[in-house]
């Protein structure tokens, strides 16, 4: 699956990698995962946003998965995103935000979400693309 990056989820990576290129390495491999797999990819590399009212999905670096093994502790980073059709081409993914949620917890998603489901609607308008919300196995 085509993986595509909103221009402010780009920006986060870049500066993730410049600060601990380890740990931009295994959201990279969780990214690559995506791509191998698209909307196959379940848990516990990636799982339903239940909040979200677009279908939101979020790429999970903890617990330790089969693309980051080592990735056992600080930082709980998360990478929301959603499924976008543009038209007469294949479904894509969209990543649309990053962070760290090992001090807010579960506290950290509401503002997330709602700045991720807002990029999303934003960049899917100006490319003509339609939202779609994928149910996975």
């Amino acid at each position: 699956m085509e993986v595509v990056q909103h221009p402010a989820f780009t920006e986060w990576m870049t500066k993730l990698v410049q600060s601990d290129v380890e740990v931009g390495g295994e959201v990279q491999a969780l990214i690559d995962a995506l791509e191998e797999h698209g909307t196959a990819l379940g848990d516990p590399e990636s799982h339903a946003v239940v909040t979200s009212s677009l279908g939101l999905r979020t790429l999970r670096r903890t617990p330790p998965t089969t693309p980051t093994p080592y990735s056992t502790g600080p930082p709980v980073l998360r990478v929301l995103y959603g499924f976008a059709a543009p038209p007469v081409q294949p479904l894509k993914a969209v990543l649309l935000l990053g962070g760290d949620k090992t001090t807010l917890g579960s506290r950290w998603y509401p503002p997330a979400i709602s700045e991720a489901e807002r990029r999303l609607i934003v960049m899917t308008g100006q490319l003509g693309w339609r939202v779609v919300s994928v149910r996975v196995q």
